[in-house]
């Protein structure tokens, strides 16, 4: 996270609906599984931000 995430967040900052998730949990294993779980809150950002 330190060194992958944290210095691009400061370029979305300019972007008013910019959201970011993080997932810290023990059910994700691999990184082909954070779609996945994540699948829920996505779909409700994109049916907020599109109201």
């Amino acid at each position: 996270h330190d060194v992958q995430i944290a210095p691009a967040l400061a370029m979305f900052a300019k972007y008013a609906n910019f959201n970011y998730i993080e997932s810290d949990t023990d059910l994700i294993q691999e990184h082909t599984e954070v779609t996945r779980y994540n699948l829920p809150l996505i779909i409700s950002a994109i049916y907020a931000l599109g109201e």
